[in-house]
């Protein structure tokens, strides 16, 4: 959702999406993490990415949190700015 929120298209923000989720070759995806293998089961390994509501979902989850770290790192540089 990073990638969309920097005005990335939704394919490559999905991209980046199964990149983290199924890994590559120099790092394990989050599918060999214990915890989500402990949550989802042992599902097929793209189980949770397959759901048709994941893109909604990571949308509605990770927007508004996004947005606001943009405002909190605008406070913080307005902070140091009168420190200094």
């Amino acid at each position: 959702m990073k990638t969309l929120h920097r005005g990335k298209s939704t394919e490559e923000s999905f991209d980046k999406a199964w990149l983290a989720w199924r890994g590559n070759e120099f790092a394990l995806g989050e599918a060999e993490n214990e915890y989500y293998q402990l949550n989802f089961g042992q599902l097929d390994q793209n189980a949770p990415l397959k759901d048709q509501r994941f893109p909604a979902l990571a949308q509605k989850f990770f927007d508004p949190l996004l947005n606001n770290l943009v405002s909190i790192f605008a406070i913080i540089a307005l902070v140091v700015s009168y420190t200094f």
